[in-house]
């Protein structure tokens, strides 16, 4: 995801449920979901054709249990602050205690 904006991207957020990591821009909100060299990686909103294709290259290359625990760190990830059926329970059990 080689955005040049972005809000919170429901793109990454899907890709890490399947635990697939990203390599995407560090622009809005995809901070909050990309945790750089851990569950994917971040570059610059500026970034050049040429670093994009260094990452994907440097992610192609990566040791076979690199890539597992960045695909356990994706799938984590989302599991503890994305998933929807966990996060509209919680959501619920708050307002019931209003």
């Amino acid at each position: 995801n080689v955005s040049t904006t972005e809000g919170l991207p429901v793109s990454i957020m899907e890709a890490m449920a399947h635990s697939v990591p990203v390599v995407a821009t560090d622009v809005g909100g995809t901070r909050e979901v990309v945790q750089h060299g851990k569950n994917g990686f971040l570059l610059p909103a500026d970034l050049s054709t040429n670093l994009l294709s260094e990452q994907i290259l440097h992610f192609i290359a990566m040791e076979t249990d690199d890539m597992r625990r960045m695909r356990e760190a994706d799938y984590d990830t989302w599991f503890s602050k994305f998933n929807a059926h966990i996060n509209y329970k919680h959501f619920a059990e708050q307002l019931l205690q209003l």
